[in-house]
């Protein structure tokens, strides 16, 4: 199936993968709070998949995930949350 990462980052020797979740409002909820079991599950695999393919090495791996919050378009609330699935 199809899996995406939205953000590959190289961060202090790490790989970093980011999930990126931007709404209008946290009316429903933060945007954070969309990232369940199961995507998060998805990312980790897509992680595996980008690592075999490309044959990149890291001793070190990081899952983060960035939550935006816009209002009008511009950044209303912005969270960066490191090791997020773990």
């Amino acid at each position: 199936g199809h899996k995406e990462i939205d953000i590959i980052a190289l961060h202090q020797h790490v790989l970093v993968f980011i999930e990126v979740k931007t709404r209008r409002s946290s009316k429903f909820g933060n945007p954070e709070e969309s990232v369940n079991d199961k995507k998060a599950q998805a990312v980790v695999e897509a992680a595996q998949q980008f690592m075999s393919k490309t044959e990149m090495t890291y001793k070190d791996i990081r899952f983060d995930i960035i939550a935006i919050i816009l209002n009008q378009g511009q950044v209303k609330d912005f969270l960066h949350i490191q090791d997020a699935f773990y």
